[in-house]
């Protein structure tokens, strides 16, 4: 037989099978609680958030549907596109257009080539290459009226070169004295 145990020890025994308990209770209810409490605490913190950006577009909904509708009804400004039907006729408009800024600044149109167009596109691009002889303050007078003029062109593949026996280094630029060569790219507009 086992001998009596005394009240101390009962009280230790007691103790330590409450610890035990209470222990076991928290690793297996408490604690997986309050992660799940903490992890989701934070994703409500989130959606919340979102939720008061979603109520606050969709607050703007009519304003934004109005101005779409104002913005309908406005004729488009067609200023930023090439003009004719096909690609063919804008790229001729392209070269009737680059013809006239390099005449007008003093440069010399040597060749112009329709690029191939690519199809599919919403607002297809018409390209011209073009080779023109000019002197120094014609090439900043032609790119400046080409990039900032309407149509709205893009430059690509530009190519300055001092022609063959244009002088010495160091003497001062003369009059034709430059081969440009540059790719401009137009879009068609509807």
């Amino acid at each position: 037989m086992m001998p009596a145990l005394t009240r101390g020890q009962h009280g230790a025994i007691c103790a330590g099978v409450t610890v035990v308990i209470l222990a076991l209770i928290h690793g297996v209810c408490v604690a997986p609680a309050l992660a799940l409490r903490e992890h989701f605490g934070g994703r409500v913190e989130i959606l919340e958030f979102q939720y008061g950006k979603m109520s606050h577009a969709g607050a703007r909904v009519p304003e934004l549907q109005a101005a779409i509708a104002a913005l309908r009804g406005k004729p488009a400004d067609n200023a930023a596109f090439l003009g004719g039907k096909s690609p063919a006729l804008a790229a001729a408009e392209l070269q009737r257009h680059l013809e006239g800024v390099i005449e007008s600044h003093r440069g010399s149109l040597k060749t112009a080539r329709v690029m191939a167009a690519k199809k599919g596109e919403t607002l297809p691009p018409v390209s011209l290459q073009v080779q023109v002889s000019l002197d120094v303050e014609a090439l900043r007078d032609i790119l400046h009226a080409v990039e900032s003029g309407r149509p709205l062109l893009l430059l690509d593949n530009v190519l300055v070169r001092a022609r063959e026996g244009g002088g010495s280094r160091r003497a001062p630029a003369t009059a034709g004295n430059l081969d440009l060569q540059f790719t401009a790219t137009g879009f068609l507009g509807r």
